[in-house]
């Protein structure tokens, strides 16, 4: 890179020694000219914004691998609630839940970034393999008759919008899982 740049900036001069005596070019001057000094201006000024573009770009990569890794622990940790809830009480929910304290650092006030969190008692990702994801139990022990006091389907997925350059995208993380009674 730096080569480069100094076969530049030499070339630069050249031309610029060229215009100005009109015959051949002999390299004996002190001193830069104001294009040389202009244009190394410029090579410096390019070099610094795609350093800073390139650090804008991981930070903001950062962020998002930030909260995609506290939007997987909110629901572990929801899932980790429902496993401890009484079996018979386990129900569809919607609920918003904060995963991240903003930029503030403190958890429980108005600038928390929050998400939503779904659970939905169905058999979405059919455990018992027989191509119906609707039903709301599984055939746990292969008898071809779902078992609805044995084990609930649970599916958990958490929802929030991230702002990435200037956009909107929504994000989601959903963890399946048989809740035992």
């Amino acid at each position: 890179m730096y080569i480069f740049i100094y076969v530049l900036i030499e070339l630069i001069i050249i031309f610029n020694n060229c215009l100005k005596s009109g015959g051949p070019v002999t390299i004996n001057r002190k001193g830069f000219t104001l294009v040389e000094l202009l244009m190394s201006f410029l090579i410096v000024g390019l070099f610094f914004v795609s350093l800073i573009t390139a650090f804008m770009a991981v930070k903001m990569t950062n962020t998002m691998a930030k909260h995609r890794v506290q939007a997987i622990q909110v629901a572990r940790g929801q899932v980790e609630l429902l496993k401890a809830t009484a079996f018979g009480a386990i129900a569809n929910a919607v609920n918003v839940a904060a995963y991240d304290a903003g930029p503030d650092g403190i958890w429980g006030n108005a600038d928390d970034f929050t998400g939503t969190l779904t659970v939905t008692v169905r058999d979405v990702a059919d455990f018992d393999g027989d191509g119906n994801t609707a039903e709301t139990a599984v055939d746990i022990d292969g008898d071809n008759v779902n078992d609805a006091t044995a084990a609930l389907p649970v599916r958990v997925t958490f929802t929030w919008a991230e702002s990435v350059l200037g956009l909107t995208r929504n994000m989601t993380v959903t963890i399946d899982t048989l809740i035992a009674a």
